[in-house]
């Protein structure tokens, strides 16, 4: 994630999503954290990455989610598909702190 993310390394973010390269610190935010951009989305709701907000950023369906903003990673090339299909796979085996 960190090498992809570089608009939310940092201590903070506008977002509230702010990854400063610490695992735990990833977790604590993204997993049944409230997304600031859908209301009623988590950004990553355990089990269901249909409903995960970072999903949707990562795919580029955010506005059907009723979000803003760009595909993320902004400025670079989407994730591959691979890896878009990894963190999908991790967050519908449950999102586990792994």
């Amino acid at each position: 994630i960190s090498s992809n993310c570089g608009c939310h390394s940092g201590a903070s973010h506008s977002t509230g999503f702010a990854f400063d390269g610490d695992s735990a610190t990833l977790y604590s935010v993204w997993v049944d954290a409230a997304s600031n951009q859908s209301a009623g989305m988590d950004r990553v709701e355990p089990g269901d990455s249909a409903n995960s907000y970072v999903m949707h950023k990562l795919d580029g369906t955010q506005s059907s989610a009723g979000g803003s903003g760009s595909q993320m990673p902004l400025g670079g090339s989407a994730l591959s598909q691979g890896d878009r299909d990894g963190i999908r796979s991790w967050i519908d085996a449950g999102a586990l702190n792994n």
